[in-house]
Formats: C-alpha cells, sequence, structure tokens
C-alpha cells in the first residue's frame, strides 16, 4: 500500500520537466509583465465603491452571523415592545399633594437653618493682611 506522500509525488512526475525547463530570467521577464498590464488597468484614484466593498468584505462579512443574531435580538424586543397592552406612562403627569404637615416642618428646618448660619458669619471681616509680590518682600535671615 502507497503512502499519501507516494501517491501525491507520482501523479506530479509528469510535471517535473515542464518546472525543470523554468529559469529565474523566465520568471523575472513574466513578472515585469504582468506589473506593466497592471499598472495599465489601475483606475487614477480611489473609488467608493472599492471603499464600500473593503469595508463590507473586512468588516461586517466575517461577523455577519453576529449581526444576524443581533438584528433577530432587536426585532424580538420591538414584537414584546409593540405586543404589550400598557402604554408607557410619563413620570411627571401627575405630582401627587405634598403633605401640609411636612411642609410646616420643612419651614421650620429652613428658619433654623438661616438663624444658625447667621450667628456663625461674623458681622465685619477681620483685617487681613494680603502679601505682595514676592519681588518686594525683604527677607529676613536671623545668625545664630
Amino acid at each position: 500500500m502507497k503512502t499519501p506522500r507516494e501517491l501525491i509525488l507520482e501523479r506530479h512526475r509528469s510535471v517535473e520537466p515542464a518546472l525543470e525547463r523554468i529559469t529565474p530570467a523566465t520568471l523575472a521577464a513574466y513578472a515585469r509583465a504582468s506589473l506593466a498590464t497592471a499598472d495599465r488597468h489601475l483606475p487614477p484614484g480611489i473609488h467608493l465603491s472599492c471603499l464600500v466593498r473593503t469595508f463590507w468584505m473586512e468588516s461586517l462579512w466575517p461577523w455577519r452571523r453576529v449581526w444576524l443574531g443581533l438584528s433577530a435580538l432587536w426585532l424580538v424586543i420591538l414584537a414584546v415592545n409593540l405586543a404589550s397592552p400598557n402604554a408607557p406612562q410619563v413620570a411627571g403627569a401627575k405630582k401627587p399633594q405634598p403633605n401640609p404637615e411636612a411642609l410646616t416642618v420643612l419651614r421650620e428646618q429652613k428658619q433654623l437653618l438661616v438663624q444658625l448660619l447667621e450667628s456663625a458669619i461674623p458681622s465685619h471681616p477681620a483685617d487681613v493682611k494680603i502679601p505682595g509680590p514676592r519681588s518686594e518682600q525683604q527677607s529676613a535671615v536671623a545668625f545664630t
């Protein structure tokens, strides 16, 4: 029984003489010819269709299953939202009336706070000496 390597080598033995006839000069000539034809067929600038195709092939196409799953999820969310019988209610539509007792307690607390703050603030500001620029200050050095 032959190994897979022997089978592949046997199948490709007929091509060996053609491969041996190829020289580096022949390969170089072929490369120059293909570059010359490629330069003639290139567009002068980048087209939008080329950019869109590149974006599609590199960004969206590899992740097509993820995008399909996300779109299915959004469709399920939309269906559940439309099927719910409750209409959304605005939070601030009805404001409950405040309790009158709570309002009086809050007013009393506010008055106490104002009284406490008035007593804490001095009636006249103390004389504070603001230092001048450093260039005008004299340094006092004490030698001991």
